[in-house]
């Protein structure tokens, strides 16, 4: 039996593009199979009360820098080196969203 795992993401996170950059050889390793499901972080941040980590942790000393140095560990662990932070983070992504949403309809 395969195993089917849901991948959630939303298009401005860039942790789910690095998870996603993992996925072919997660694929050939297991023979698991992906199903894609987007989903809008912000929408859930503000339906829980919560603030994404860049906010959340803006002041709190170190936080955001150390976890900076493991973005970077995980990057070179995998051999990512193409990876450029969007300039532009944090992004809306809502209309991204819903047309991701929308091309999930059968």
């Amino acid at each position: 039996m395969t195993a089917q795992v849901d991948f959630i993401y939303d298009f401005g996170s860039p942790n789910a593009y690095l998870a996603h950059c993992l996925v072919n050889d997660i694929k050939t390793r297991t023979g698991a199979s992906f199903n894609y499901i987007p989903c809008l972080l912000g929408g859930i941040f503000k339906a829980k009360g919560n603030q994404s980590p860049f906010l959340m942790f803006r002041d709190v000393k170190g936080k955001l820098d150390y976890d900076r140095v493991e973005f970077e560990r995980f990057i070179r662990r995998h051999k990512l080196s193409k990876f450029r932070m969007n300039p532009h983070f944090p992004v809306n992504t809502l209309l991204m969203m819903r047309a991701a949403a929308a091309a999930e309809v059968d």
